[in-house]
């Protein structure tokens, strides 16, 4: 990285700045490269997408609304299309692809979407929509009866149910992700099989590549929650 002013070297600098987003304001890690010789600062669209993304996460935080990847999987759940699902949900067209391609729902939208995330308050929305065809409307409560018993005994939903709800919610701690099971499963295949490594250097390594992804997006990879202990960070549950 070189200075556009006078192509010689830049430092990284990080600052705690107060941003403002919707009319409210959030405390972030402001990064911004500064020019050695002139002093100036500036940013790159790389910084610029890492500065919003603190905002915009602390902002969904804030307000309970679903993250991208969330808002993906809800869709993907139900195998609809995403304007399908802005019309079931009372969206304009399309609105649901671009809140799964990172723009912020509304706070009401955000509700709502998580409520749909929910396969039985899904279901309480398709009964009352106008948009299905009776058939149509037949074949999707069924899915949904599936997918709720589906749910239920679920891998992933038993393991929710074993931790806090800080150990899977999105929030700072978990590196902004909902927890995902596979993607947690995916990084222990790729260090079993590239490093072998014990189980102590294994929670490390797991560690390190989700709070590395952290920091260089604003988003982990597996959404787990990690908790100190004397030899090393570790899953939030591994006593359980």
């Amino acid at each position: 990285m070189q200075s556009p002013f006078t192509g010689g070297r830049v430092e990284l600098v990080k600052e705690w700045k107060e941003l403002e987003f919707r009319k409210e304001k959030f405390e972030i890690c402001y990064h911004s490269w500064k020019c050695v010789d002139t002093g100036e600062l500036f940013t790159t669209d790389k910084l610029d997408t890492l500065n919003i993304n603190q905002v915009h996460n602390k902002y969904r935080e804030r307000h309970n609304i679903p993250f991208p990847d969330q808002i993906r999987q809800t869709r993907d759940k139900y195998e609809l299309s995403a304007t399908k699902m802005s019309e079931l949900l009372g969206f304009g067209v399309n609105t649901y692809r671009n809140y799964e391609s990172g723009e912020v729902p509304q706070a009401s939208n955000g509700k709502l979407i998580k409520l749909a995330s929910n396969p039985e308050e899904f279901r309480k929305i398709i009964e009352m929509s106008d948009d299905l065809g009776e058939k149509e409307r037949e074949k999707l409560l069924l899915q949904l009866d599936l997918k709720i018993e589906e749910e239920r005994q679920s891998e992933e939903t038993l393991i929710k149910r074993l931790l806090s709800e800080k150990s899977w919610r999105p929030n700072i701690y978990t590196g902004y992700r909902e927890f995902r099971l596979d993607k947690f499963a995916n990084m222990i295949l790729f260090f079993a099989e590239h490093v072998q490594p014990f189980k102590t250097r294994l929670n490390k390594l797991m560690f390190y590549a989700d709070f590395l992804q952290y920091k260089k997006s604003g988003f982990s990879i597996s959404g787990a929650n990690y908790a100190a202990i004397k030899l090393g960070p570790v899953p939030d549950a591994y006593d359980i």
